[in-house]
C-alpha cells in the first residue's frame, strides 16, 4: 500500500503506509531505525522509513518527532516502529 492511496500525497511518494484506518486509527508509516539523535531525545536528526517496494530511506525527524515525508511534516500519531 502507497501513501499516495493513504493520504493523497503524490504518486511518487511510494514510502509504505500500515492499514490501520479500517480500524478506527489513523495510518502509520513504518520506521525501522533512529540515528542516534531523534526518537524522543528532542534533538532534530534522521530515521530510516520503509518504502513500498521493501527499500529504505533515510529521512529528517524534528524535535517533536514529527517525520518529513513527501514534503509534508507527519507527527507521531503517523508512525511507528
Amino acid at each position: 500500500m502507497t501513501v499516495a492511496r493513504e493520504t493523497g500525497l503524490p504518486s511518487s511518494a511510494m514510502f509504505m503506509a500500515l492499514p490501520s484506518s479500517a480500524q478506527g486509527r489513523p495510518w502509520k508509516f513504518y520506521i525501522s531505525r533512529f540515528d542516534n539523535t531523534s526518537c524522543c531525545s528532542g534533538t532534530a536528526g534522521f530515521c530510516t522509513v520503509v518504502c513500498f517496494d521493501g527499500s529504505k530511506e533515510r529521512i529528517p525527524m524534528d524535535p517533536r518527532d514529527r517525520v518529513f515525508i513527501a514534503g509534508l511534516w507527519f507527527s507521531r500519531a503517523h508512525w511507528t516502529h
